[in-house]
């Protein structure tokens, strides 16, 4: 095997290099190009751009997210919870906190957790459990100007 296809071999796998996560990856003999999911993926999933004024109410109702949408790292990347994978909750001080503890604590099971979406920021860097959780970098604060609802349709 060559390089290229060692590359290409560690690329798909989808494991951790460096601490970011690649893929899903698509190659040719010459050339790679990862893929990410996007929110067309997700059917299920119900995604709103407001103007922050159009919100009566910063809290969040249950099953449903409000992000600061000029935060959010476009295109929307949504994936399944993968081993590794943290994130920086609210309430927390900026403190990183894994995710496999987070879902433990919200009383997912080891095989439940392999079904949980989340909105990934950048490799295992999370910005969201959908539609339950999210990342202080993505709150709506004082200079929000538009924000992303996502939730799930019943």
């Amino acid at each position: 095997k060559g390089e290229f296809e060692d590359l290409r071999d560690t690329l798909r796998s989808g494991r951790q290099i460096g601490g970011k996560r690649f893929g899903p990856v698509v190659a040719t003999s010459t050339r790679l190009e990862l893929c990410a999911t996007s929110v067309c993926d997700v059917p299920e999933l119900l995604c709103e751009l407001l103007p922050r004024e159009a919100l009566s109410s910063l809290k969040q109702e249950e099953g449903c997210l409000v992000l600061d949408a000029d935060k959010v790292p476009q295109p929307l990347r949504i994936r399944h919870f993968q081993p590794g994978d943290w994130m920086r909750p609210l309430g927390m001080g900026g403190r990183r906190k894994k995710l496999s503890d987070i879902l433990k604590e919200l009383g997912y099971t080891v095989g439940s957790k392999a079904g949980v979406r989340v909105l990934e920021i950048e490799g295992s860097h999370v910005g969201a459990i959908l539609c339950s959780r999210i990342d202080g970098t993505l709150k709506v604060d004082g200079t929000t100007a538009r924000v992303l609802r996502l939730k799930f349709k019943e």
